[in-house]
């Protein structure tokens, strides 16, 4: 299976061109954990930005942008 690639354009830093990814990942402080569905340049924090997926303590599907740094990878055994 062949992989699109997208390309985000972050001012004037350049183009990053990324594969797209549905990597699990827990935000930090909490207990929340979702997959990375997009992911864009955020100028003002001058990092980049997540659209992750997830479902709330009441079952229903939700979706936040979280910084770079707010989130940390979860492996496939479900340990950050």
């Amino acid at each position: 299976m062949e992989k699109e690639l997208e390309t985000i354009t972050a001012g004037d830093v350049g183009v990053l061109t990324l594969e797209p990814e549905l990597k699990r990942v827990r935000v930090l402080r909490t207990t929340l954990q979702g997959v990375i569905v997009d992911t864009e340049y955020n100028k003002q924090a001058r990092e980049l930005r997540h659209l992750v997926e997830y479902t709330d303590h009441n079952g229903r599907a939700q979706s936040r942008w979280f910084n770079e740094s707010q989130l940390v990878e979860v492996k496939e055994d479900g340990q950050a």
